[in-house]
């Protein structure tokens, strides 16, 4: 897998690399991949109603808050310094 993602890296950028990572890692949670390792992603889904407000406090990289980012209102606060 290292090398893999050396390669790739070195091919398209560390900012594309990771970009498309990011992407592949959402669509993969978004279609119910890996449900049992991130269960809260899919019980905020079933919880949060259209309409809803939701504040993550910690959001690091937001992605709880793609889980429910059909609503529309959702903000999302990291404090520490990343």
């Amino acid at each position: 897998m290292k090398t893999i993602r050396k390669f790739l890296v070195k091919i398209v950028g560390l900012k594309a690399y990771l970009s498309w990572v990011s992407k592949i890692y959402i669509t993969l949670i978004s279609i119910g991949a890996s449900k049992s390792k991130y269960a809260e992603l899919y019980f905020t889904q079933q919880i949060v109603k259209k309409g809803d407000f939701v504040l993550d406090i910690g959001a690091n990289d937001g992605t709880l808050l793609d889980g429910v980012s059909r609503y529309r209102i959702r903000v999302g606060c990291e404090p520490a310094p990343n």
